[in-house]
């Protein structure tokens, strides 16, 4: 399955609550030109969701990877591939619409010119 929705779509995370921690580090492979970063990210809703299909799901939201390559051939100009992958917790039991855990890869082009 792959969506490009965000797990916690609001920061009240539909009145149950969030606790997330937020990890990520980058660096410079050849300086001012190819930049790679990779992160990690853990999310727990503070309150139980309301029961689904008889189930009653937990607290844990997820855990994330992710990682970014970008590239910058031009003044301006960058071209970046992204990739993340959840792995989902015990909130989405129940759940009829995420049955697997979601992923997204895609690429971006940037070019900021004012």
């Amino acid at each position: 399955m792959s969506n490009y929705t965000g797990a916690v779509t609001d920061i009240s995370n539909r009145g149950l609550g969030l606790g997330a921690a937020i990890a990520s580090a980058s660096w410079d492979i050849v300086p001012n030109k190819l930049n790679a970063k990779i992160g990690g990210a853990y999310g727990q809703s503070i309150e139980r969701g309301p029961e689904l299909n008889g189930v009653v799901p937990g607290r844990v939201i997820g855990a994330e990877v992710n990682a970014e390559l970008k590239y910058q051939f031009r003044y301006l100009m960058t071209l970046g591939l992204h990739g993340g992958y959840m792995f989902r917790g015990n909130f989405y039991d129940g759940n009829d619409q995420v049955t697997t855990n979601p992923w997204a890869a895609f690429l971006t082009f940037n070019w900021i010119a004012f």
